[in-house]
């Protein structure tokens, strides 16, 4: 059995050219037989101030992550500060992580990043470089770089 991936992400509605883009390499994903569901939570609006948006918003992510009946999961927040990769090394890391565990989550936050306490219940974090991304954009990046490291193993001409 395959692993599956889920990008949980927060959303706060509108921009549909993003979301035109990530139809489009979710549309590429599917031909490597990919499970990958991308789940829009919306962001959470009744916040008191800068923090508790945060919080709240960590919060909803977290509780889309739990699995029952012992499945084994690996959760991986982006984040500025975490680990950068190369196309090929995330290519190889998601190869290990695919043989590992029956699911892969990447938790994508909202204008205002992650709380700390959803950071320190990951398995780790990922940056998708030292420039600071929207959100929107950052899930298109991902997808992207999903289907290259498919592409990667795969010996597609998509990556050269």
């Amino acid at each position: 059995m395959s692993a599956a991936i889920s990008i949980l992400a927060i959303d706060y509605g509108g921009d549909e050219m993003f979301r035109a883009l990530e139809s489009m390499y979710l549309d590429r994903l599917s031909k490597f037989s990919v499970r990958l569901q991308t789940v829009l939570s919306k962001g959470a609006r009744k916040c008191s101030g800068f923090g508790d948006c945060r919080k709240a918003e960590s919060e909803l992510l977290l509780q889309r992550c739990t699995l029952k009946g012992g499945a084994s999961q690996h959760l991986v927040a982006l984040d500025q500060r975490g680990r950068q990769m190369s196309s090929e090394e995330f290519a190889s890391y998601i190869q290990k992580m695919l043989a590992g565990y029956s699911k892969i989550y990447f938790l994508v936050g909202g204008v205002e990043g992650h709380d700390p306490n959803l950071l320190d219940r990951t398995d780790g974090a990922l940056s998708l470089g030292k420039m600071t991304l929207p959100h929107k954009l950052a899930r298109v990046v991902l997808l992207e770089q999903l289907y290259r490291a498919y592409c990667i193993t795969c010996n597609h001409r998509y990556h050269r």
